[in-house]
């Protein structure tokens, strides 16, 4: 399903979407939104390869997706699963050499949106550090998490909170989790 079919804009699909335009260049979100793909696939389907090249950012809108790391010998091993919307995979793709660090499987039936990396790679430059930042917010979070995890590991996670008017590095995480635990795929 491209942008030009039916389906919604990026601001409905994702959750804390409407503040896009406040953390992203406004005409970033307009040239994604345009170029961007909605799919649903198939448990089983993989969508990024451990060291493959990375083409697109993959965002989670409902499902479940595991992340892999293939340790020699061993093979592929499930590392982490997410049913969190909004999450994203593939930002090693915004860095050279732009591969994938881990496999990347929709764990059940999923729906998700492609969003071309030619349209940060190729635009101006602050697209690209825009992008970072946002990769930043959600990496400082998702390491808040964890050390809170490990620290009492009985204790359950937050839930992401709605985005407020102006969203801060912690309220980036409910936009998206632009980062995995063990790398990013």
């Amino acid at each position: 399903m491209g942008a030009g079919s039916s389906s919604p804009p990026l601001r409905d699909l994702l959750p804390g979407g409407t503040a896009l335009p406040t953390v992203l260049p406004p005409a970033l979100v307009d040239e994604l939104d345009r170029r961007r793909t909605v799919q649903d696939v198939p448990a089983g389907t993989v969508l990024l390869r451990q060291r493959a090249v990375v083409d697109d950012l993959i965002v989670l809108v409902r499902g479940r997706i595991a992340t892999l790391l293939d340790f020699a010998g061993t093979g592929d091993l499930v590392v982490e699963s997410t049913e969190d919307p909004g999450r994203v995979f593939g930002w090693s793709g915004l860095v050279a050499p732009g591969r994938a660090t881990a496999t990347v499987r929709a764990d059940e039936d999923s729906r998700i949106v492609r969003l071309p990396l030619a349209v940060v790679r190729d635009g101006p430059p602050r697209w690209t550090a825009a992008v970072c930042g946002l990769v930043a917010g959600a990496l400082v979070d998702r390491t808040r998490e964890l050390q809170a995890r490990w620290a009492d590991p009985a204790t359950e996670p937050s839930e992401p909170s709605e985005l407020s008017e102006v969203p801060g590095p912690s309220e980036l995480s409910a936009l998206s989790e632009l980062s995995e635990v063990t790398g990013d795929a």
